[in-house]
């Protein structure tokens, strides 16, 4: 059974601020963003269809307590038009970029995106 996919504002928010720093690196660097832009075209044509079809593709999402509500308050928003449901955070990685995203027994929700250097920044 397929889930239908939902974006929430956070994830648009990281989406966001990748590329307002790409931009600034673009000077220097003709090619940067590339690596962003081909994400956010695999986005829409292989990313989000595959986690709708097999939505357990990723692996479980650990984190500490506080990271993990933040998260979960992001997927929440997104489903809000939905009854209130068990959100199971995963995590899957696409080339250069990390997503959190939460799945329930009929939605999927693209939660949190960051290029993998930025793995050890703080959660926000």
């Amino acid at each position: 059974m397929a889930h239908s996919a939902f974006y929430s504002d956070g994830f648009i928010a990281d989406l966001e601020e990748m590329r307002d720093y790409y931009r600034i690196w673009r000077f220097t660097f003709p090619d940067a963003g590339s690596r962003l832009t081909q994400f956010i075209l695999a986005l829409e044509t292989d990313i989000v269809p595959l986690l709708c079809e097999q939505a357990g593709v990723g692996r479980r999402y650990l984190a500490d307590a506080r990271v993990e509500a933040s998260l979960l308050r992001r997927a929440s928003g997104a489903l809000e038009a939905l009854p209130a449901l068990k959100i199971e955070l995963r995590e899957w990685f696409w080339v250069d970029f990390a997503l959190v995203y939460g799945v329930t027994d009929n939605a999927v929700v693209l939660v949190s995106a960051k290029h993998q250097r930025q793995l050890g920044y703080p959660a926000h």
